[in-house]
């Protein structure tokens, strides 16, 4: 009996040898489930790192190292080339229309329903790693890229799990040229923001967090407003901007003629640009109450954080693409023209969030330092001035950013016969609400508001003992 025992203790342990190293991958290696291989790469990252996530089935995958690649752009610049298995996602649901309370706004981050039916619609779970990309044949491409990675950033989704192909599709096409197939069908998910680790509405700047920083109130923050300042407009071209207190820079954001890019037309019009496209009749009929800058912020033109690339494709066909600029100079350029390092907070704005959007994925993805995005920008932040100066605000509001105490270089538009934006125009206006951070509260409220389905296509880990 003994010998019989002993033989069946030798054969259990020579199976438990062979299924160890299994286990042990399994546990630790590149496809395991608590480190998967897709999360290891830098948030900025390369063209060879995509193209191996493609090869190796990643992409659209249900698994633990499942890839969706996010194309924010048009439909007519998806249609003609994108990377493959890529879903389009149209840069146009990514600009809600909301009100801190005051005064509504554009382009500001996505409510918790309008965010979940998104990550619904193309299958992401809390294993899904997340690449966001455009056509990258502009600086201006990353404003959609960074508008979408900012939403993500802000509801939660772990740093890990988010990706920015640096150079866009630019970068992809230049190694590899890019597919014009249809993307396959995704199975949606049942994921909700709401079971995210956490909600970071410490990556946006509110309206009473803005005025907060410009109080004095914290000393850790440097403001900079992406549009640039005299010598930085349109990269450098010669200009005037709303930074210097230069009259008529902020057009209004809801006035018909101006369609959504207001003075984005004029630095386009400057610097010889046709992308992106503006209206055929680009100038507004009204303007923000005032230009100026907030309170001992900087300014610096955003494309100068993205350096231009001259190449050819694999069928030997010349194109141009931008990606970022290398970290080291990127941030010898934030620290000389800013004064920005790593123990600063960069509160960036433009103008209607977008700008500030390329800036924040920017200094965020590529760079690693501290940054957060204030999407209201000057077209909040311009309107609300007294009666006395063209404003709707009472006088005696404390809402006002219209004194020298919160905005330096104040110039009045009404001084050059402007005709001043109703921000009713855009919603409702209460000159009398209680904390100018409404979105936040709302949905700071859906995130906590319980659990918000399950963990979507990809399904409980195995239950392994390591």
């Amino acid at each position: 009996m003994f010998k019989n025992f002993s033989r069946r203790t030798r054969l259990i342990l020579f199976g438990v040898l062979l299924i160890l190293p299994m286990v042990l991958q399994g546990c630790g290696g590149n496809s395991g489930y608590d480190s998967p291989s897709t999360t290891e790469s830098s948030t900025a990252m390369s063209a060879d790192t995509m193209k191996s996530w493609v090869d190796g089935g990643d992409v659209n995958g249900t698994g633990y190292n499942g890839v969706v690649i996010l194309d924010v752009t048009t439909q007519t610049a998806y249609e003609s080339g994108h990377i493959p298995g890529a879903q389009f996602l149209n840069r146009s649901d990514i600009l809600p229309v909301r009100s801190e309370g005051i005064v509504p706004s554009v382009n500001m981050v996505l409510d918790g329903p309008s965010m979940d039916a998104l990550i619904k619609k193309y299958g992401i779970d809390k294993n899904t790693t997340i690449v966001f990309t455009g056509s990258g044949s502009s600086f201006w491409d990353y404003m959609w890229v960074g508008r979408a990675y900012f939403n993500f950033r802000y509801w939660g989704f772990p740093k890990s799990r988010l990706k920015v192909l640096n150079g866009l599709n630019g970068a992809y096409r230049e190694k590899y040229g890019l597919s014009t197939e249809p993307a396959p069908s995704i199975i949606p998910s049942t994921y909700s923001v709401k079971n995210n680790p956490s909600f970071r509405s410490d990556l946006r700047v509110s309206l009473q967090e803005m005025m907060d920083v410009a109080d004095g109130k914290v000393p850790s923050a440097l403001v900079i407003d992406g549009r640039g300042g005299n010598g930085y407009y349109s990269g450098g071209s010669t200009g005037t901007a709303s930074y210097d207190g230069d009259p008529k820079k902020t057009k209004g954001v809801f006035d018909s003629k101006a369609g959504s890019w207001g003075d984005i037309c004029t630095y386009l019009e400057a610097a010889g640009l046709t992308s992106p496209p503006c209206e055929p009749s680009p100038t507004a009929g009204d303007y923000v109450a005032f230009e100026g800058h907030i309170r001992d912020g900087k300014a610096i033109w955003f494309a100068d954080l993205f350096e231009k690339v001259e190449t050819t494709d694999p069928s030997s066909a010349t194109f141009s693409y931008y990606r970022f600029l290398p970290k080291n100079d990127m941030a010898a350029l934030l620290t000389t023209e800013t004064g920005l390092d790593s123990t600063k907070v960069a509160y960036v704005h433009c103008r209607t969030g977008m700008i500030s959007s390329a800036m924040f994925v920017a200094i965020d993805a590529n760079l690693g330092w501290p940054v957060e995005n204030y999407d209201g920008s000057w077209s909040q932040w311009g309107q609300l001035a007294g009666v006395t100066n063209g404003g709707i605000l009472p006088d005696d509001s404390k809402w006002r950013t219209d004194i020298p105490s919160r905005t330096e270089n104040l110039y009045f538009n009404t001084t050059s016969g402007a005709t001043i934006e109703n921000p009713a125009d855009g919603g409702s206006v209460n000159p009398y609400d209680t904390s100018a951070n409404k979105i936040e509260e709302k949905d700071k409220a859906y995130f906590e508001s319980g659990s918000g389905g399950g963990t979507g296509t990809g399904g409980p880990p195995p239950k392994v003992g390591c």
